[in-house]
């Protein structure tokens, strides 16, 4: 069995606990946020010039060429910042990426997952939206840049979808993150905080809302299974179906009620087979 968890003994040896290294980490990738978007609000008036109207600078935001880019640097800035708060906190790199492959019925579990929870997360998104704050404007944004321009731009945006995001925020929050907070809370603890920094991190109230649970279950893969492989591969998933339902049916797709009942249930089923691989590993395990 998993031996019982307690924080690690020697946090005054290190340049910063997990608590002060998550707290900074945050406050770093905002920082790198608010650079980024102040040198593309400069660049996006150079390139529409002083008396452009307000709605070409909405026009510019969701253009392929300009979104593809942006969003390309974001993923690569925060992928530095892991690295960097990785050494400057002195965590071990085996912990922070612990990318062992999980068991082959982990690995299924996580797949599954990852597509079958799009069915109830839409279906919940679709409900909230154009209730209270919530608004599907910027999904919709997103979804009108991956469909219309240039080639390029809009292949540049979906490998960051389907492939430098899912790596990229899975080492936040199921790497550092969650090694981090590990040194002063219990596995659910850890499990709970990273989940709810998952979805406050994508800022528009309905994407946070439905992400939420998607990042219950991206966090409940790596627990179970001790690896970063496992939510990488649901998370790629999950955003590759999303991927491949705007191209097929276009950004007003509306999702089904049997779509959201069956994949609520398929998302249960395998989740609760991974019940059968064993005791949950402790984010102490990885050290």
């Amino acid at each position: 069995m998993t031996a019982p968890y307690s924080p690690v003994p020697d946090l005054r040896r290190r340049p910063l606990a997990g608590g002060l290294l998550s707290v900074l980490f945050v406050i770093a990738t905002a920082g790198w946020v608010f650079v980024l978007m102040v040198c593309a609000a400069i660049v996006a008036g150079i390139l529409l010039g002083p008396d452009a109207p307000p709605e070409a600078m909405d026009t510019l935001i969701w253009d392929p060429w300009f979104l593809g880019p942006v969003t390309t640097l974001q993923m690569l800035g925060f992928a530095g910042l892991v690295a960097l708060f990785t050494r400057v906190g002195d965590r071990d790199p085996a912990a922070t990426r612990p990318l062992a492959p999980p068991a082959a019925g982990a690995a299924l579990a996580a797949l599954v997952v990852g597509v079958a929870v799009g069915g109830p997360t839409s279906w919940i998104a679709e409900w909230l939206n154009g209730r209270w704050i919530f608004s599907d404007a910027g999904l919709v944004g997103v979804a009108g840049a991956l469909l219309e321009g240039a080639v390029l731009p809009r292949v540049l945006l979906a490998l960051s979808v389907v492939v430098l995001a899912p790596l990229v925020e899975e080492l936040i929050f199921r790497g550092l993150l969650w090694d981090a907070l590990g040194d002063h809370l219990p596995p659910l603890g850890v499990w709970l905080l990273t989940s709810a920094l998952f979805g406050a991190y994508h800022l528009d109230p309905l994407h946070a809302v439905a992400v939420f649970p998607i990042g219950l279950l991206l966090g409940w893969l790596r627990w179970r299974t001790g690896s970063l492989v496992a939510p990488i591969l649901g998370h790629a998933a999950n955003n590759l179906v999303a991927l491949i339902g705007i191209f097929a049916v276009g950004v007003e797709a509306e999702p089904s009620v049997a779509w959201g009942i069956g994949g609520g249930v398929l998302v249960l089923l395998a989740t609760g087979g991974l019940l059968l691989t064993g005791p949950p590993k402790d984010p102490s395990d990885a050290r």
